[in-house]
C-alpha cells in the first residue's frame, strides 16, 4: 500500500505494505467493522485510507521525460484496470488530465500486450486496408462482447469515448514528437471518432510527454508481454529482432494502402503489411468525472512506479445508499441517520467519510480526511446511523466554508480491482429562511425557519446586500425572532441569520440565510380620539412619497390587530366600536415602486370609545351659581366639568362627577361663563377621555 505525501494534510507518519487480496464479505484489521442487517451484511476493509488514497487523480505522477534519465524504460504511473484471462490489465499513464479528446479524461496505453490479430479484416477495400477507421482491431477492441468480456459494465461506463482530429505529424520542434523519415512514411497523425479502445498513432508512440523518446534505441517497456496462453513470443512478435514483443500502431502509411506502422520494444517504428499477424496494445480515456478516488496498491502515492486502483461512482449504489439530511453535530461528533436500500448481500461493504478543502466535484479539490465509518448504530428496517468524528486539526466553524464533508457507500473488490462507490453525500448545514423581515412599532422584527439540529441563531445587520455584516444578537430561547430596536425610519437594511452550537467548548457554525432587505419609510405618529356616539377619529403625520396607509386595531396591546382599512389621506374615523371598550390602533405608510414594498415602522395610540356628552343647559342663579345638566355617555365612569378662563384661553378644570350623575352646581359660576362637559374611563389605573361637549354659557 503506498502512502501519498502529506505535507500540509491532517495525517502524518509513513506507512508500506503488500495488501493481500481480500473477497467483499471479508473483514480484516481492528478497523473493520461487520454489521449484519436482515439479510444484509456491511462490512469494512482496511487497505484505504488517507496514506494511500486520493480526491479524483490528483498528485499521480506523469511520465518521465525520456531526457531525464539514461536508461531504456518507460518510466511514469501505471493503473490497474480490467481483466484478461484472469490477470488484471495494467495501464500506463500518458497524462493523469487531459482534455485533447474531448473530454477531461486519463490517458492510458496498455502495457500488456493482450492478443494477436491483423490490422484489416477480409473483404475490406482495397483502397482502406491501412485506414483506421475500417480496421480489423478498431472492430474488435470495441465490438460489445470484447468489451464485456474484459470490462464490467461499470468499467465500460466510465470509457471515454475518445474524439480528436487528425492532423499533420508534429516534427522536428521542440515539442517534435517523431524523427523526419516516420514523417516521410506516414504524414499525417490518425484522428479518432468516438473510439473506447484504439491504438496509439505513431506521434504519441514517440510522444516525450508521454514519456517515450522520439529516437530509436530505446525500450518502450520490459514487461510488453501477452497474457493468453503461452509465454514464448513467435518471431512475428519481433522476438528474433529483440527478444520481446512488437505491436501495431494505428497509423497507414502514405505511401501504400497496404501498410501499417508498428513499434518495438526498441522504439523504432517497422512499417509491415496490414494482413500479418501483431501484437494488439490497446490505449484508452477514463472519463475524469466517475473516477471518485485513486488508491495506490503497489508503491508511494505520487511517485514514478506506482501503481494504482480507481474508485468509480456507481449510480445503482446511490439509490442504494439514501444518507440523511437531518444529521446531528455535537462537538466533534457527527451522527448521520441512513437508510441501506440494498437487496443483495455484501453490495455495499464499506461505508466511508472524507473531507475535501473544495467541492469534490471541482478538479482542483484535494482530499484533506479519508476513513471508514466503524461506529455503526442498528436501528432495524434498514436504519442505521453513522457515527463519526470531525478531525481536530479543522476548525469546526469553517465546515462548509474551507472544507466540505462527504458520506458514501463503496462496494469494494480485491486488490488490483476497480473499486465503486455511490454519489458523495455533502453534509451541509442548510441555512434558516427568513420568512419575515418588516417594521413594527418599535423596530424591524425579523423571523426565520428553523433549522434541524441548531438551537441558537446569530443575527447580523447591513446596509448593503454585499457589505459587511454587523452582529446584532444572538437568539437562544427557540423563538426564532428577533427585533432590532435599533433601526431607524427613512433607511435600508439587509438581515441575515446564521444557526450555531457550542459543545464541549467548540463552537459549529450552520450556513448563511439568505439577505433579506428591509427598507423603512420615515416615521408616522398616530392620535386616536374618541367622537360622537363610538366613532373614534384617527389622524396621523404625513410621510414622503407614502402611497397609502394601513390601519389595524385590537383590543389589548398584543393583539391580535385586525385590519380596518386603507387610506390615502391623513385622517379617518373608525365606526361601529362598543362604548366603554379599549381599542389599540396602529398604523403604518406603505409605497410600492416597481413591485417592491416598503412600510414604515408602526405609529400606534391607544383610546376608549366613549359617547361626546351633549350639554343641554347652564342655568345661572343669583347666590347659588351655574347650574348644568347634560346626556348621558354609554361607558363612562366619571364626567368632568370645565370653565373657560378668559385671561388664559382655556378651559379650567372645575370638578368630577360619577357617570350616574347628569348634572352639576358650579357654586362660584357667574351669568356669562362658558362650561364644557368631557366623560372619562379609568382602565388599568389609566384614564382615557371622551370627546368635548359643546359650550354653553350660564343664563
Amino acid at each position: 500500500m503506498g502512502r501519498k505525501s502529506m505535507s500540509g494534510r491532517i495525517m502524518s507518519g509513513k506507512i508500506m505494505m503488500r495488501v493481500v487480496s481480500m473477497g467483499l464479505a471479508g473483514v480484516l484489521g481492528v478497523s473493520a467493522f461487520s454489521m449484519v442487517m436482515g439479510t444484509k451484511k456491511v462490512n469494512a476493509t482496511p487497505y484505504k485510507s488517507i496514506d494511500n488514497t486520493e480526491l479524483g487523480v490528483k498528485g499521480m505522477a506523469k511520465p518521465v521525460t525520456p531526457d531525464a534519465y539514461e536508461d531504456n524504460y518507460w518510466k511514469g504511473s501505471y493503473v490497474s484496470y480490467g481483466d484478461y484471462n484472469d490477470a488484471p490489465i495494467i495501464f500506463r499513464v500518458l497524462d493523469p488530465e487531459t482534455t485533447i479528446f474531448g473530454g477531461r479524461t486519463m490517458f492510458l496505453d496498455c502495457n500488456n500486450i493482450l492478443y494477436k490479430s491483423t490490422f484489416s479484416k477480409t473483404g475490406t477495400d482495397e483502397d482502406n486496408l491501412n485506414d483506421w477507421s475500417y480496421s480489423k482491431i478498431r472492430e474488435e477492441l470495441n465490438d460489445t462482447a470484447f468489451l464485456s468480456e474484459v470490462f464490467t459494465p461499470m468499467e465500460q461506463n466510465a470509457i471515454w469515448q475518445s474524439s480528436i482530429s487528425g492532423h499533420e505529424l508534429s516534427v522536428g520542434t521542440a515539442n517534435g514528437q517523431v524523427d523526419s523519415i516516420y514523417k516521410d512514411i506516414f504524414e499525417n497523425y490518425v484522428g479518432l471518432s468516438g473510439d473506447k479502445l484504439f491504438l496509439l498513432d505513431v506521434e504519441e508512440a514517440h510522444n516525450p510527454a508521454y514519456g517515450y523518446r522520439h529516437s530509436t534505441s530505446y525500450m518502450q517497456c520490459s514487461e510488453r508481454i501477452k497474457y493468453n496462453s503461452g509465454s514464448e513470443y513467435t518471431a512475428s512478435y519481433g522476438e528474433t529482432d529483440h527478444g520481446c514483443a512488437t505491436w501495431w500502431l494505428r497509423s497507414g502509411s502514405a505511401l501504400s494502402t497496404e501498410i501499417v506502422g508498428m513499434i518495438t520494444v526498441a522504439g523504432d517504428v517497422a512499417p509491415n503489411d496490414s494482413d500479418f499477424d501483431f501484437g494488439v496494445s490497446p490505449a484508452m480515456n477514463i472519463d475524469l468525472s466517475k473516477v471518485l478516488f485513486s488508491t495506490a496498491i503497489e508503491g508511494w502515492y505520487g511517485e514514478v512506479g506506482t501503481l494504482y486502483s480507481l474508485t468509480l461512482i456507481l449510480p445503482i449504489l446511490t439509490y442504494q445508499y439514501e444518507p440523511s439530511s437531518d444529521f446531528i453535530v455535537s462537538g466533534r461528533n457527527v451522527s448521520v441517520p441512513v437508510t441501506i436500500h440494498s437487496t443483495e448481500a455484501d453490495s455495499l461493504n464499506a461505508l466511508v467519510y472524507f473531507i475535501t478543502d473544495k467541492e469534490y466535484t471541482d478538479p482542483d479539490a484535494s482530499l484533506l480526511y479519508y476513513s471508514t465509518v466503524d461506529d455503526i448504530t442498528d436501528l432495524g428496517e434498514n436504519k442505521i446511523i453513522e457515527n463519526f468524528e470531525i478531525p481536530s486539526s479543522l476548525d469546526q466553524s469553517r465546515w462548509g466554508v474551507d472544507y466540505h464533508v462527504y458520506v458514501t457507500a463503496e462496494l469494494r473488490c480485491e486488490e488490483g480491482k476497480t473499486d465503486f462507490s455511490s454519489e458523495p453525500f455533502e453534509l451541509v448545514f442548510s441555512g434558516p429562511t427568513i420568512t419575515k423581515a418588516e417594521p413594527t412599532d418599535n423596530g424591524v422584527q425579523i423571523r426565520w425557519s428553523s433549522v434541524n439540529g441548531f438551537t441558537r441563531y446569530n443575527v447580523y445587520r447591513s446596509d448593503s446586500k454585499n457589505g459587511t455584516y454587523s452582529y446584532l444578537a444572538s437568539v437562544t430561547d427557540g423563538s426564532y425572532k428577533y427585533v432590532d430596536k435599533t433601526a431607524q425610519g427613512g433607511k435600508t437594511y439587509y438581515y441575515k441569520v446564521r444557526p450555531y452550537s457550542k459543545s464541549g467548548g467548540i463552537t459549529t457554525n450552520g450556513d448563511w440565510s439568505e439577505a433579506k432587505k428591509v427598507t423603512i419609510l420615515p416615521d408616522t405618529k398616530l392620535t386616536a380620539e374618541p367622537k360622537s356616539g363610538v366613532t373614534m377619529r384617527l389622524s396621523w403625520t404625513e410621510v414622503s412619497g407614502a402611497g397609502s396607509y394601513e390601519i389595524y386595531r385590537a383590543t389589548s396591546a398584543s393583539g391580535p390587530y385586525t385590519y380596518v382599512k386603507a387610506t390615502t389621506g391623513t385622517s379617518t374615523s373608525d365606526t361601529g366600536l362598543k362604548a366603554g371598550t379599549r381599542y389599540y390602533y396602529m398604523i403604518r405608510a406603505k409605497k410600492t415602486v416597481s413591485g417592491e414594498t416598503s412600510y414604515s415602522k408602526y405609529a400606534s395610540s391607544v383610546a376608549v370609545a366613549l359617547a361626546t356628552p351633549t350639554l343641554e343647559s347652564a342655568t345661572f342663579k343669583s347666590g347659588k351659581g351655574v347650574t348644568l345638566t347634560w346626556t348621558k355617555a354609554s361607558g363612562a365612569d366619571r364626567y368632568n366639568v370645565y370653565r373657560y378662563n378668559t385671561s388664559t384661553g382655556k378651559y379650567d378644570y372645575v370638578a368630577s362627577v360619577l357617570g350616574g350623575t347628569l348634572t352639576y352646581t358650579d357654586p362660584n359660576g357667574k351669568k356669562g361663563d362658558y362650561y364644557k362637559v368631557r366623560a372619562y374611563k379609568r382602565v388599568d389605573g389609566v384614564v382615557y377621555y371622551g370627546g368635548w361637549s359643546n359650550a354653553k354659557a350660564g343664563k
